[in-house]
Parts: structure tokens; sequence; C-alpha cells
């Protein structure tokens, strides 16, 4: 939760303020979502025999949702540079 809000609070300041480069910073909070993903992959193997099936679907929705969203965030970077 802490992390969630972390990167809402980065992409707001972000969002507001007038960059001259903003795909920079674009860029780092995709990235970061694809360590967030990673991490939560890693953890959710670590800990796949103490967790249901639902929190396993959940995650895993969790994960491929974040990391398509990261991708068409990196994709923008790239392409507005």
């Amino acid at each position: 939760m802490i992390i969630a809000l972390a990167f809402t609070i980065h992409s707001g300041f972000h969002y507001s303020a007038k960059h001259r480069r903003p795909w920079i910073y674009l860029r780092v909070i995709a990235s970061a979502n694809i360590l967030y993903c990673c991490l939560t992959a890693g953890l959710m193997l670590f800990f796949a025999a103490q967790l249901s099936r639902v929190e396993l679907i959940y995650l895993t929705g969790e994960i491929l949702l974040i990391g398509l969203l990261s991708a068409i965030e990196l994709r923008l970077s790239q392409h507005n540079q």
C-alpha cells in the first residue's frame, strides 16, 4: 500500500508540473511499476502454497494489468522523445 501511495504522489506531482521532458518521468514510473510486478510475482511464487486460488487469480490479474499499462507507458515515453 505504501508503494502504491508513493507511485500516486509521484505521478500526481509530475502530471501537474510542467516539464520540458515529461517522458522521463513517465519512464521512471513505468519502470517502478515493472519492478513492483516482479516483486509481486516473486512473493506470489514464494508464498504460493499458502495462497488460495482466488488470491492467486487476483495477483496474476494485477500483475498482467500493471504490466500491460507499464508497457504502454514505456512505448509512449519512447514515442514522445
